[in-house]
């Protein structure tokens, strides 16, 4: 007769003389043969596991086709049974069936039997586990159906925070999840490199700290050029009046450090604190009686008198041919391009200097100015002094002359 330990809606009561039952399907027997050595007269208790199934038969037929049929089994194609003789007969029966297994970014059905161990499985993947990588399941569990494996990399990451370089032992992820499981936390705007970047064996990413300070410079104010008519000079003749004068001011950065180096910074407040005065500069207006115009004295005592009459004072007088340019823009001094601002060689005439500049016979008059701009003609010596004009045609008239520069007291 028949006994389980656990009942299967299947099972049907059978007489003594059950008749045999052909098995529809191919199965693997492994560990003996359909019949057995055991005395077919004495009835012996064998064992049929199926899975968690456990059932005990009572017969004195063990082949193994009797075994199932009795135990009302059923096998199908793949399916494998082991079969072991000592005292008794046991039949494990496998069931064919496909895992699950996901490492390295992919996942793949691997063919298995119940029973078989999850090391096995991965063997047959084709997964090797290294190190600290972690399975979901212990390597020696035997499967059943339903099992999936997963493997998760353990990878060895060097974080290097303010000059100092850790290694940290990390899960699979990326850069910013690793240092979550680091246990490093980062604060306010403080960022890693390669944040996004799936982590590796060898690794190296960086914390970088953001910082904010404010930093306050002085700066200059630059003068305005304030130009006023007048009828006491010819047309196209310029004198300066007052002499601009830069002023200063005090401007506040908010700077944007990241581990210390200054990545970027705003200005968020400027004072005045030493106004700028403007440069007056006459602009003549009365018509040329001719072509060439002149009022400049000039004495050997080391003092000229200009368009005006006044007498003024020079300490070097330099004659040596002049050309002239036009088209704004900014100085080399970081002054904007002006009549009255003209362009020397700073070795010989430094910049800021202020000079008066006429033909060497006084007949034509460019006028009051500063050496405030250079160019290539200057530093070479092909030309003594470029004389800013504010128009082409101004400038094309000029051409290029011998003129006499005097640098005044």
């Amino acid at each position: 007769m028949q006994q389980k330990k656990n009942t299967n809606p299947k099972t049907k009561l059978r007489s003594s003389l059950r008749q045999t039952i052909a098995v529809a399907a191919t199965i693997t027997v492994i560990g003996g043969s359909m019949a057995t050595g055991i005395a077919a007269s004495i009835p012996v208790v064998s064992t049929v596991i199926d899975g968690e199934q456990v059932y005990t038969v009572r017969t004195n037929r063990v082949d193994t086709k009797t075994l199932l049929d009795i135990a009302d089994v059923e096998c199908s194609e793949g399916d494998i049974i082991e079969r072991t003789e000592n005292d008794s007969v046991t039949l494990v029966v496998k069931r064919a069936m496909q895992v699950p297994v996901t490492a390295d970014g992919e996942t793949m059905e691997i063919p298995a039997h119940t029973g078989d161990t999850a090391s096995q499985v991965l063997q047959k993947a084709g997964v090797a586990l290294d190190g600290d990588d972690i399975l979901n399941v212990p390597q020696d569990q035997p499967l059943q159906a339903g099992a999936d494996l997963s493997v998760t990399r353990v990878h060895t990451v060097y974080v290097i925070d303010q000059g100092v370089a850790r290694a940290y032992s990390v899960k699979e992820g990326t850069a910013a999840q690793s240092l979550a499981q680091a246990g490093l936390q980062l604060e306010g705007e403080d960022t890693v490199s390669r944040a996004q970047e799936p982590v590796y064996d060898g690794m190296v990413v960086h914390v970088n700290h953001v910082t904010y300070q404010e930093v306050q410079r002085t700066e200059t104010v630059a003068y305005q050029v304030v130009e006023t008519q007048t009828s006491d000079l010819y047309q196209g003749h310029t004198q300066v009046k007052n002499y601009g004068k830069d002023g200063e001011k005090t401007v506040t950065y908010r700077q944007r450090l990241v581990n210390g180096e200054v990545e970027s910074e705003e200005k968020i407040e400027e004072t005045v604190t030493v106004e700028p005065v403007n440069q007056e500069v006459l602009v003549g207006t009365k018509a040329k009686p001719s072509a060439v115009a002149s009022s400049v004295t000039i004495t050997p005592e080391g003092t000229l008198q200009d368009a005006n009459g006044n007498t003024i004072q020079y300490k070097q007088k330099l004659v040596g041919y002049c050309a002239a340019y036009t088209g704004g823009g900014i100085t080399s001094t970081g002054k904007p391009a002006a009549v009255g601002r003209v362009a020397v060689n700073p070795n010989i005439i430094p910049y800021g200097s202020k000079l008066y500049i006429c033909s060497p016979d006084g007949s034509i008059v460019y006028g009051y100015a500063e050496a405030a701009d250079t160019g290539g003609g200057l530093m070479s010596g092909r030309i003594l002094c470029d004389l800013y004009m504010d128009t082409l045609s101004e400038c094309r008239n000029f051409g290029k002359r011998q003129m006499a520069v005097y640098i005044l007291e």
